[in-house]
């Protein structure tokens, strides 16, 4: 059985807006010169996120986050992964870059584990507006579009963004009657080591897709909140991290079943 502590500090919410914290800090000058300014501790925060599972105005919430925490968090992504799939190889992964560095999807998944962590290739999903003619002919294409091309094209090997992305690569396949074409969209969708879906629910048709294709899909839950995810599962299993390394953890894998939960031994959240 698993304790979990909340220290919960009450805040107002209107108060935390984007609009409302530009306004407050945007002409903000440092006491200190730039050269003069210490070094960054891991303790230090790092950069404020938004977090994207807001409703409303009143529940959107600025989290700081540390360098610690993105670093903690990149390091048990990659653990979860190799525990969870350990006949599968994670160095050298060419991720499929599409959510911005700004997010934190961007930030622990994409540059953290995926790129530093494994000495891997960072590909650009999108092709930017201002890259003149190429980047004017991709906008002519949706984002799923573009980012499975991308993917045909540049066989990326990891993957991480939102639910209708990976509905998006469902459909295509499903409604697409060239074969040679249906083919290289497999092999592309088959590619991928790692398929990571979160900031809402993946439907169940996705979910069927999904292990239909072998697609090694991992659900990531509050991940803005702690600078990695609290919550990972897959197919296989799923258990509770509080971002912290898991290079020393194996979790316990539940028989005769799937989508259990494995928790980890007593953690401390403070929010």
């Amino acid at each position: 059985m698993i304790a979990i502590s909340l220290s919960c500090v009450a805040f107002e919410p209107r108060s935390t807006t984007i609009t409302d914290l530009m306004q407050r800090y945007l002409d903000h000058v440092v006491e200190l010169p730039m050269q003069e300014f210490p070094s960054p501790t891991p303790e230090d925060i790092a950069l404020y996120l938004h977090t994207s599972s807001a409703s409303s105005v009143d529940n959107v919430k600025c989290v700081p986050i540390t360098h610690e925490s993105i670093l903690a968090g990149s390091r048990s992504r990659l653990a979860w992964w190799k525990c969870t799939w350990p006949k599968q190889t994670f160095d050298r992964l060419r991720v499929l870059g599409w959510s911005p560095w700004s997010h934190i999807i961007g930030l622990s998944h994409d540059i953290g584990a995926a790129l530093l962590l494994t000495r891997g290739t960072y590909i650009f999903g999108l092709i930017p507006s201002a890259y003149g003619e190429a980047g004017k002919v991709s906008r002519q294409l949706d984002v799923c579009s573009q980012l499975l091309e991308t993917a045909i094209e540049k066989t990326p090997t990891a993957f991480a963004g939102v639910p209708w992305v990976l509905e998006g690569f469902m459909r295509t396949f499903q409604q697409e009657g060239d074969v040679k074409r249906k083919q290289l969209i497999s092999d592309a969708i088959q590619r991928l080591k790692i398929f990571g879906s979160g900031g809402a629910a993946t439907s169940t048709a996705c979910l069927e897709f999904a292990e239909q294709f072998g697609i090694p899909l991992v659900i990531d839950i509050g991940m803005t909140e702690i600078g990695g995810v609290i919550f990972f599962s897959s197919f296989l299993f799923a258990f509770v991290m509080i971002g912290q390394d898991l290079s020393s953890i194996r979790p316990t894998v539940p028989s005769g079943g799937t989508k259990r939960i494995a928790l980890l031994q007593m953690q401390s959240l403070r929010l």
